[in-house]
């Protein structure tokens, strides 16, 4: 038995962080003085079954697109309602660097991509649970402007020499830039359009810099626009977005939002209930209504 970095090791098998499992233990140790020798093998044995048998808490590990931070948040909400006992932790930011964390042994239980690659890559390396994939939701594409900034009407008017920059996710990382990338080029307007980028490292940074007119124009998401959009209590003064230009779904691959358990994973079965909840009818209801839309 010795303490090493904040844990208590008892044989080659167990190990106690938690300070129930050290009461547990310290109440024995009290009992084995009192009973005498006699009684110091079986009190010993009790005591490392019943520290090894109680758990210390743990949450589930969530890691999902940036774009799905407030929903997610409400959702979340909504199924601990349900399930009181359930304790979820969100991990968000751009798919790419998020699949990358996982291929690195980060400890998630369920990944919710904004890209169908990023679950692919998964797949294909065997790092997740076989037919638990699911996809939750769909999104569209937009350019968004500065409140009060220069006018646009289409993908076309962004060579104006009045926008000089254009925000748009890392296309390496972030799969509203490579969504981006892809319409622009089928529009035959990315290579002229191209000294004018400003890379941000997931779509809510290139919110970030659409609402301080760092930028002149930015590649985002429809749910993203949405929720920047002043509403009639706000003052003007408040930083907002005007949704300038909607991308037709036919410009570039399917937007979709899959969700797939990890394999490695030691929270299956709450990871697959929250994943059931999530393609539920009050789900898709609440999806809905931060500008999300079904499959």
């Amino acid at each position: 038995m010795m303490i090493r970095n904040g844990f208590l090791f008892l044989g080659r098998r167990c190990y106690l962080q938690d300070t129930n499992q050290l009461s547990i233990l310290t109440k024995v140790m009290t009992r084995i003085k009192i009973i005498g020798a006699a009684s110091l093998c079986i009190a010993a044995a009790a005591a490392l079954f019943e520290a090894c048998h109680t758990s210390p808490h743990s949450t589930m590990t969530v890691s999902a697109a940036i774009s799905l931070k407030n929903v997610l948040e409400s959702l979340r909400a909504e199924y601990v309602k349900l399930q009181p006992a359930a304790d979820i932790t969100f991990n968000f930011g751009g798919s790419g660097a998020l699949e990358f964390q996982i291929e690195n042994g980060a400890p998630v239980d369920l990944f919710i991509s904004a890209s169908a690659k990023y679950v692919d890559e998964l797949e294909q390396k065997k790092l997740t649970l076989p037919g638990s994939r699911a996809t939750i939701a769909t999104n569209q594409l937009v350019i968004v402007i500065p409140e009060n900034g220069f006018q646009i009407h289409s993908p076309e008017d962004l060579l104006n020499s009045s926008i000089r920059r254009i925000a748009l996710g890392d296309p390496k990382s972030v799969p509203a830039g490579s969504y981006a990338v892809e319409a622009l080029k089928k529009l035959h307007l990315f290579d002229q359009l191209a000294p004018k980028f400003v890379y941000g490292n997931d779509v809510r940074q290139v919110l970030t810099y659409v609402e301080t007119s760092n930028v002149d124009a930015g590649i985002v998401y429809t749910t993203d626009a949405l929720e920047s959009q002043p509403a009639a209590d706000q003052p003007l003064a408040e930083k907002h977005v005007r949704l300038a230009v909607q991308f037709p779904d036919s410009l570039h691959d399917p937007i979709t939002y899959p969700a797939v358990i990890i394999g490695a994973s030691k929270k299956q079965t709450e990871a697959k209930a929250f994943l059931d909840f999530l393609s539920s009818d009050s789900a898709r209801t609440i999806l809905a209504r931060f500008g999300f839309r079904s499959q």
